[in-house]
């Protein structure tokens, strides 16, 4: 795993910042305070969500070019109503399953190339529709939990990038 760029998908307005959408720029937000991420942080840029989830190819695809970064060195952080609440999947090269926020990433690159850290959002109990329940806000109770699976998700991922000291790509 090389990467120079870690982008958190979201929406940026801010009716939507507590919602399950947002999760992948909850976790960016996380690194950004999370003391063992501090020695990578000037080698990997986080970019936490400027815009829309279904246009984040339009604010992701800048930010790849001014950094010099490709897909194979940028990793998506979203939200998956496919995995449980609780768990999540680090992944490359493979399709976005339905997610239109990631799929508008693909299309303005031309790429599925990328890394995507996938954060499980549903409960055992949800049985909506995924677009029923993305927008609503995150119950307290489960805030704990998201900030569990940030912290395995984090210490996966630097150890992955400091294991082949490969995080510059």
């Amino acid at each position: 795993m090389q990467l120079k760029l870690i982008a958190g998908l979201g929406n940026s307005e801010g009716r939507y910042t507590g919602t399950y959408h947002n999760i992948g720029a909850r976790f960016v937000n996380f690194l950004q305070k999370y003391p063992p991420f501090a020695s990578l942080a000037e080698k990997i840029a986080l970019l936490p969500t400027s815009g829309f989830m279904n246009e984040s190819g339009s604010w992701i695809l800048p930010a790849m070019t001014r950094l010099g970064a490709k897909p194979e060195t940028t990793l998506l952080a979203h939200d998956d109503s496919d995995l449980t609440l609780g768990s999540y999947k680090l992944n490359h090269d493979r399709g976005a399953a339905g997610h239109n926020g990631v799929q508008s990433v693909f299309d303005g690159a031309h790429s599925n190339a990328f890394w995507r850290a996938r954060i499980g959002i549903r409960s055992g109990t949800e049985k909506r529709q995924a677009l029923e329940f993305v927008l609503l806000p995150i119950p307290s109770e489960e805030l704990a939990i998201f900030e569990t699976v940030f912290k395995k998700l984090a210490d996966e991922i630097i150890n992955n990038l400091t294991a082949h000291e490969q995080y510059i790509g």
